[in-house]
């Protein structure tokens, strides 16, 4: 493409600046969701790479409400899982690894404050089992969904192994780690 092509493919020149400010100001607004995943669904089930699921509650009655203090964290945004995903990824050069295992937990020194979490509580589910400490903020409104998420996406106890004549030994029934054990909530106002 010759740079005469490329002017020509450009729309007409401005003449009037306050005109086109006024008609791009005036212009309907494309979007109203903001970007949220599922405005309008009680819960979402998140998967995160490699096969990380997540179960996420939130409140789509909050975030229409007229609540004054704002309700934009009462949803998940599509970016959330994205920014979790590479936040929790080994590459990622912002959370600390250890040099024997490069894609397991961090030492127990490494500290995550999460100022704003919203409901989800997916980048502290996702990052925390990487640093010794991680904490989410956000205000008091938000409490009691972030706790719901955090107890929703401990892992389940392993399947327990049978024995000789198909009963489950009480030692053989044990949990898994939880990755919520090092992350926690505190309100902010």
């Amino acid at each position: 493409m010759s740079v005469l092509e490329l002017l020509e493919s450009f729309e007409d020149e401005v003449l009037d600046p306050e005109e086109e400010t006024f008609a791009l100001f005036s212009a309907p607004i494309p979007s109203a969701n903001l970007g949220f995943i599922d405005p309008r669904a009680a819960e979402l089930d998140i998967t995160l790479p490699p096969n990380r699921d997540f179960t996420i509650h939130q409140s789509p009655t909050l975030l229409a409400s007229s609540r004054a203090g704002g309700t934009t964290g009462a949803v998940l945004w599509k970016i959330t899982p994205l920014f979790a995903a590479f936040l929790s990824s080994p590459d990622c050069p912002f959370l600390p690894r250890s040099s024997s295992a490069p894609t397991g937990p961090a030492s127990s020194d490494a500290a995550v404050l999460e100022l704003g979490c919203g409901i989800s509580a997916l980048t502290g589910l996702a990052c925390g089992p990487r640093v010794g400490r991680y904490v989410l903020t956000d205000q008091p409104y938000v409490a009691r969904l972030v706790q719901r998420n955090l107890d929703a996406n401990e892992r389940a106890p392993a399947p327990a192994r049978r024995g000789a004549k198909g009963r489950a030994s009480s030692s053989s029934l044990q949990a898994a780690p939880a990755p919520a054990g090092h992350v926690f909530f505190e309100p902010l106002d």
